[in-house]
């Protein structure tokens, strides 16, 4: 049985990261949302960092 996903933070993206990697060849699509997931949660995660927010903010190639 899959380990279960942690409740939140890192090692939630983490999670969905490795479930990406095992999924990638039998159900692509899948491995498609486990890694957007990931993202989000990271984005989040980080930006909650105020250093991390402070270089963002502060970044030249901003769209």
């Amino acid at each position: 049985m899959a380990r279960p996903c942690p409740p939140n933070g890192l090692a939630r993206a983490a999670w969905f990261r490795e479930t990406a990697a095992e999924v990638e060849e039998t159900d692509p699509k899948q491995a498609i949302y486990c890694r957007g997931i990931a993202d989000q949660i990271e984005r989040r995660e980080m930006g909650a960092l105020p250093l991390v927010r402070l270089m963002h903010d502060q970044s030249p190639n901003q769209s």
